[in-house]
């Protein structure tokens, strides 16, 4: 019986350890590009980048900041066509939705804003 005593005043004793507090590591700096000279980047990773984004909630801030400084991208007739025959190919019916179908039947641009008046 005492060695039982013993057990649960050991247990009693014991303190639950306060959480670290988090500290906020410093946010890196990019390794910008230099020149003007385009890079090849591979569709797979431009994929898994804004699939990051919208998995952090970020998807409007980014078209928002990417609309606001008017930025582009040059894309390959072929990547451009692989992109279209996806959506229009692909079993859960993307070709089905209105973004969809904008981008398969743009002339190449990807235009899938929502348009007043229906258009």
């Amino acid at each position: 019986m005492a060695t039982r005593a013993r057990k649960v005043k050991k247990k009693v004793k014991r303190t639950v350890k306060k959480a670290a507090k988090k500290t906020e590591k410093p946010r890196p700096t990019p390794t910008y590009l230099q020149g003007e000279n385009p890079v090849d980047i591979p569709v797979e990773n431009v994929a898994d980048i804004l699939a990051l984004i919208e998995k952090q909630g970020h998807t409007a801030k980014f078209k928002s900041k990417a609309s606001a400084a008017g930025l582009t991208m040059s894309v390959p007739p072929q990547t451009v066509n692989f992109v279209k025959d996806f959506l229009a190919n692909t079993g859960d019916k993307m070709h089905g939705l209105a973004i969809g179908r904008r981008a398969i039947n743009s002339g190449g641009t990807f235009d899938c804003t929502k348009r007043r008046g229906g258009g």
